[in-house]
């Protein structure tokens, strides 16, 4: 969300664009953690992540959905927090590269917090607390995630439509601004 915020200060078309696209991706990608996160508890009555481990072992549509959530919110290339992310730091890199490689050490510290959590929660050995638990995602659980999975990769891929949606609008913002 700091992002967001350096690059509507920025003042930049560009930046008003990737902090446009960010809270869209935003709403979709911790929409998607939130309700992954939710299943757990669910399930295993719990958010003590200390007592998670090798739930790829009995939830492996659940980890693969789970991971693409963590990858989107880490912004990696090809989902929609990418582009959203890229243009802010293209808009702030213009500005001002010290503020960039702050902004930047952010990102890498974030990512690095998600990659732990996901390890640590899917791999090594299955909790002996879940062993009886054999539930991958039902019907309604897909029907949630599959269409948030959807667009985190379509707006990652074809982001211009949305931006010439948004085109008008912020060109008159940078006008006045």
């Amino acid at each position: 969300m700091s992002l967001i915020t350096v690059g509507i200060f920025s003042g930049s078309l560009l930046g008003l664009q990737g902090s446009m696209l960010s809270m869209l991706s935003h709403g979709i990608v911790s929409s998607g953690l939130f309700i992954c996160v939710g299943l757990l508890y669910d399930r295993y009555k719990t958010k003590n992540i200390f007592y998670y481990g090798g739930l790829t072992q009995i939830m492996p549509k659940y980890s693969v959905v789970f991971f693409i959530f963590i990858l989107a919110n880490t912004g990696f290339p090809g989902t929609s927090s990418f582009i959203g992310e890229f243009l802010i730091f293209l808009a702030m890199f213009q500005l001002s590269p010290f503020i960039s490689v702050l902004c930047l050490s952010s990102v890498i510290t974030s990512a690095a917090y998600s990659f732990w959590l996901f390890n640590k929660v899917m791999f090594g050995p299955l909790s002996t607390n879940f062993r009886f638990f054999y539930t991958d995602l039902s019907d309604l659980e897909k029907h949630c995630l599959y269409p948030l999975v959807f667009f985190v990769f379509f707006i990652g891929i074809y982001p211009q439509w949305l931006l010439d949606i948004l085109d008008i609008s912020l060109k008159l913002i940078v006008l006045y601004f």
